[in-house]
């Protein structure tokens, strides 16, 4: 149980962080979107 809080305390402080770097680097996540949509769409 705590590992599994622990874990999901770091994926939101890593989203929160990533969109604080998206903020300021935004021709790049862009890009990431681009290739995350690409891989969704890829037919497994």
């Amino acid at each position: 149980m705590l590992h599994g809080l622990t874990l999901l305390w770091v994926g939101y402080a890593f989203a929160m962080g990533l969109r604080a770097v998206c903020r300021n680097l935004e021709p790049v996540c862009l890009w990431i979107d681009v290739i995350f949509r690409e891989r969704r769409a890829a037919p497994q």
